[in-house]
């Protein structure tokens, strides 16, 4: 069922009800604009992984855009008294450059992986500027994304970690096969739709890239 509008403020808290509900055994899809999807889906990083109950999860990113943001997590860690160097040595990366190695990942090591780190999150980063890639017949982008889709809650429900997986409605909405791509992936998706306040919004304001760090990368 498609959750309401969230705001949030980038000071504050991070607000707990945004994932209720959330389970599992569907990915969910967290709507948005950058920047400030960026550092919210880094603040829900953090909020697992400093989670006093669950003190030894681990995080998995399969990051298909090269994009990660170290910084908002080692804040996020310091507010709440922890070592910046233990909440990043909790997370895995998977870098990706093409459709076909992301899906081999998702399909045929993640199950692994989730077992071998006991991760309480999956990130699926940058899954639509990599399926959309022009160089990339339309047909074969749709088929592997399609398959992904199709047999992920399967990995999922067999471990029942949360998996998140974030995108940037400008992207979504850029071209043809960007909607396509999206259509599959809402209805394959539980979803929260994210929005920052007007007042928080500064007109020209964009995020440079961060770089791609982690601990443990394969």
């Amino acid at each position: 069922m498609r959750q309401p509008p969230f705001s949030f403020l980038e000071g504050t808290p991070f607000p707990a009800s945004f994932l209720q509900g959330a389970s599992g055994k569907r990915p969910l899809l967290l709507q948005g604009t950058e920047p400030r999807l960026g550092i919210f889906t880094h603040r829900i990083l953090a909020c697992h992984l400093l989670d006093p109950l669950q003190p030894m999860s681990s995080c998995i990113i399969v990051c298909g855009d090269n994009v990660f943001r170290p910084d908002i997590l080692m804040q996020e860690s310091r507010k709440a008294g922890t070592d910046p160097r233990t909440l990043l040595s909790r997370i895995h990366i998977s870098r990706t450059v093409t459709i076909h190695q992301f899906h081999t990942l998702v399909l045929s090591r993640l199950g692994k992986r989730i077992a071998d780190t006991r991760a309480s999150l999956i990130l699926l980063s940058g899954i639509l500027p990599l399926f959309s890639d022009g160089a990339v017949p339309e047909r074969e982008s749709l088929t592997l994304f399609s398959s992904i889709m199709a047999e992920l809650p399967a990995i999922l429900l067999d471990q029942a970690p949360l998996c998140l997986i974030p995108v940037d409605r400008h992207e979504a909405e850029s071209d043809r096969r960007s909607r396509r791509l999206f259509s599959l992936l809402e209805s394959s998706s539980d979803s929260r739709n994210l929005v920052a306040p007007p007042s928080t919004v500064r007109t020209g304001e964009r995020r440079k890239s961060g770089r791609l760090f982690g601990t443990s990368e394969n």
